[in-house]
């Protein structure tokens, strides 16, 4: 697996395929965003790892200004095209890496989403993931992490995933095969895409599986306080059958 796997991963067939949510997610998350950051009118957001800008877009149709910093090149600019088209003045996106980018001004919030976390063995490189959103932020400021819960993935059989997508009338077959490696706790996937008429294309990535307890931890490292953790975007508690990890921490005053 190539050091920095993800820099020839997030391409441009995973975005169209895999990156566009259905509204009903969106608002749904956008929802638990402004309840669980205590977001107020006007306030500034970062958006670290910001993908396509999805979340970012639709904060800013609700009136908040937010930033983005994205590693894809391509991404970033998907990203300010949809916000010139939807006309969204106050949404800003840039290239870069998120283990060093801070935005010029103190955000009142902060989210990392979609698992955009733990790509790195190195968990000090990955907890520096997290001291950038604290020191992103104002004091007494919110930031919210979208993770696996590992404990979900690990009580059963991962199975391999077919997915048949249609784009412009072209009928796409992907295959993903999940697999984890406990000795050094990860988790690999490996994404095989079938286009008519073309050779398959194959990416794989690998994400550390950090336990929430491992999580809440380099949370605590990184400074935040206050933390709560959540199932889902529906506000659930965290639970064996949560596939997701959701935490929120606050940079104390």
């Amino acid at each position: 697996m190539p050091k920095h796997w993800w820099k020839t991963f997030f391409e441009e067939d995973f975005a169209r395929l895999f990156l566009v949510r259905h509204p009903r997610e969106v608002t749904q998350t956008v929802r638990f965003l402004m309840k669980h950051l205590h977001l107020k009118k006007d306030d500034l957001l970062f958006d670290q790892c910001s993908g396509i800008g999805t979340i970012s877009h639709a904060l800013a149709e609700q009136g908040y200004r937010t930033i983005g910093i994205e590693q894809s090149r391509r991404y970033v600019q998907e990203a300010q095209e949809t916000a010139k088209k939807e006309q969204l003045k106050n949404c800003l996106f840039i290239s870069g890496d998120a283990l060093r980018f801070l935005p010029s001004e103190t955000a009142d919030g902060a989210f990392n989403w979609y698992t955009s976390f733990g790509y790195y063995l190195d968990d000090e490189q990955n907890l520096q993931m997290l001291k950038q959103a604290f020191a992103s932020l104002k004091k007494g400021k919110w930031f919210a992490l979208d993770f696996h819960n590992s404990f979900y993935l690990l009580r059963g059989r991962l199975p391999v995933r077919t997915y048949i997508k249609k784009i412009n009338k072209q009928t796409i077959r992907v295959k993903r095969h999940s697999w984890v490696n406990l000795e050094h706790g990860t988790l690999t996937s490996e994404w095989t895409y079938s286009f008519p008429g073309e050779p398959d294309r194959v990416r794989a990535g690998t994400t550390r599986l950090y336990m929430p307890a491992e999580l809440k931890q380099m949370f605590l490292q990184a400074g935040f306080r206050d933390l709560r953790f959540f199932g889902g975007t529906d506000e659930q508690p965290l639970s064996l059958k949560s596939p997701r990890c959701i935490i929120v921490g606050r940079k104390p005053l």
